[in-house]
């Protein structure tokens, strides 16, 4: 049996679709709650210039852990996804070797919450200076400030 024209345009219509209807349920399972477009991809954020410094009213504020380190420079990243990074310049002023943790950071987000580190353990030697990337988890706000001093306030 042989089938006309239209029959066989209607049959790689239906084929398409399903394909396509396919890819996009693999799409959606392979990124969980989050939308096909959204991008895992790291920008820097735009610096916003705050003046005068941050005030937040907080009764439960995280502190650095006692540490021997400076922050030299900072930039702050998200993504789609709202994951916080911050690429950190760091320098060890001590002469001696020390270890970089989790717990020698704090992140402060635009609306006041603070988050240590996440999977931090570098090594640095007597005065050396070390550029990292930095994860603070997943925040709806951006971070805005990197405590790494409980004497810098």
């Amino acid at each position: 049996m042989r089938l006309s024209r239209n029959s066989q345009l209607s049959g790689k219509r239906i084929r398409i679709c399903v394909l396509l209807f396919t890819s996009l349920a693999w799409g959606v399972g392979v990124c969980g709650n989050h939308s096909v477009f959204e991008s895992r991809n790291l920008r820097f954020d735009q610096s916003q210039g705050l003046q005068g410094g941050l005030h937040f009213d907080k009764d439960d504020e995280l502190e650095p852990d006692k540490n021997d380190f400076q922050l030299v420079s900072s930039a702050y990243m998200s993504n789609d996804l709202g994951e916080r990074w911050a690429m950190l310049t760091i320098e060890n002023s001590s002469s001696g070797q020390r270890l970089l943790k989790a717990k020698n950071l704090v992140a402060r987000f635009a609306n006041g919450d603070q988050a240590y580190a996440i999977n931090l353990d570098e090594v640095l030697k007597g005065k050396q200076r070390l550029t990292v990337a930095v994860f603070f988890g997943q925040h709806q706000f951006p971070i805005v400030d990197i405590e790494l001093d409980r004497n810098q306030r």
